[in-house]
């Protein structure tokens, strides 16, 4: 099969590169491979408006169907990359397809963090980060009166204010002092926590779930409550697990590319191969920036950085000017 430019991964970064390129000129072939089913979408939505019905799954799409072939963008979706062969220029994907590549640029995203106590895998226990999932926590949303979020982030808050609007009872497990601690200043935590009690949302700061259980010896199979380590009982029909992401690098790693919180690049978002490069948040990237820390490199989970980094690797790549992320921008509207 003819070479070009190769992108697996499906998310925000995947998408934005493939796009990136067809706008900074690019005319060779691209391929976008996710490995979930249907057209790439947001997911910022999906623990918000979709969650509460206000958007559709159609609303949601970063572009529908016919941007792709409008923009000879071959899209693979519902198929996993399994090896790169770094010598040969081939990616091998589950299907048993062999893809050629001239530039291999690796947007793998990351998965949910799971929770490590007993009772985990219960019925009514959900995580949110894919449309899979969040059409799964929406549904059993319309029949949970009880909801526990454990995970007083981003996702966790935004999870929790949803189904407080849905009328649910809602409480929030931090296991930290602090919400969003890992992130935002303390008068933004505080900020936060004061709104969320004042719509009814429940928060416990310093708590840590032992144990999710079902309620009964010999145990129905179904959610009933979380057990703190404090000896509290929280009952609840739904708990919903938010509690971090882990950077997808299995593919990398195997294909013998250095790993550390992610993927590890340069500056200018390149593996330590030339044709690889890596992006979102699967990638540590070297920055300036990050030097007043105890590293120089940095991990960022965010659209705004997927989308920052997309467009860098495709000036890159249609270009031969120099692009230093992240002092590249692009109007992202107007693809």
């Amino acid at each position: 099969m003819p070479g070009g430019v190769v992108i697996v991964g499906g998310g925000q970064a995947g998408y934005q590169t493939a796009a990136s390129l067809r706008t900074e000129g690019y005319d060779g072939p691209v391929f976008l491979i996710g490995d979930e089913p249907g057209i790439p979408y947001q997911r910022p939505p999906l623990s918000k408006g979709f969650l509460l019905g206000k958007q559709n799954h159609s609303q949601i799409l970063l572009r529908p169907e016919s941007f792709y072939q409008s923009h000879r963008i071959e899209l693979l979706a519902g198929v996993r990359a399994i090896a790169i062969d770094r010598i040969a220029l081939k990616l091998r994907l589950d299907s048993g397809v062999h893809l050629n590549y001239d530039l291999l640029v690796l947007a793998l995203g990351a998965r949910n963090r799971p929770l490590p106590v007993p009772g985990a895998t219960l019925e009514g226990v959900c995580y949110l980060r894919t449309l899979a999932e969040a059409i799964e926590v929406k549904q059993r949303l319309e029949h949970a009166q009880q909801v526990v979020v454990i995970g007083g982030g981003f996702i966790g808050l935004e999870i929790a204010a949803s189904a407080r609007m849905l009328g649910k009872s809602v409480t929030v497990i931090e296991a930290l002092p602090r919400l969003m601690a890992r992130v935002v200043a303390p008068a933004v935590s505080e900020f936060f926590l004061a709104a969320h009690t004042a719509k009814g949302v429940a928060i416990l700061l310093n708590a840590q779930a032992r144990e999710i259980h079902d309620g009964k010896v010999g145990g129905t199979g179904k959610v009933q409550g979380v057990s703190l380590k404090d000896g509290r009982q929280i009952p609840a029909d739904l708990v919903v697990i938010g509690i971090g992401i882990e950077p997808n690098t299995e593919l990398a790693r195997a294909a013998g590319l250095p790993i550390a919180d992610g993927i590890v690049t340069d500056e200018l978002l390149r593996t330590p191969d030339e044709r690889v490069f890596a992006i979102g948040d699967c990638a540590e990237h070297s920055s300036k920036f990050a030097g007043v820390f105890a590293s120089s490199q940095v991990r960022l989970e965010s659209v705004q950085n997927a989308v920052d980094q997309g467009v860098c690797v495709a000036r890159r790549t249609s270009s031969t000017s120099a692009c230093r992320w992240p002092d590249c921008r692009e109007d992202t509207t107007a693809l």
